[in-house]
């Protein structure tokens, strides 16, 4: 039976959420502060509300979530005020 977070991922691939959950963390983190659990959370949230159908569908989502403004601080002025 898949998790909440398989549905989420469009996928019943327990190896395809594992290397997407490290590509999520290996995304997230910010040079000399570690990972931002916000990104990391943002990111998540993005992937679930795209509502991908399988993993491709999924791929395409995560990198959009992984893009280096994402978690850069391009955004994050705008949607988190320091």
């Amino acid at each position: 039976m898949a998790g909440k977070i398989e549905n989420a991922f469009g996928t019943a691939s327990s190896a395809f959420v594992d290397a997407s959950r490290f590509q999520l963390i290996a995304a997230a983190g910010l040079p000399g502060s570690g990972i931002s659990e916000i990104g990391v959370n943002a990111a998540l949230a993005l992937i679930e509300g795209a509502k991908p159908a399988d993993e491709v569908e999924c791929a395409v989502v995560i990198q959009m979530a992984c893009h280096p403004c994402r978690f850069d601080g391009c955004l994050g002025s705008a949607w988190w005020p320091a």
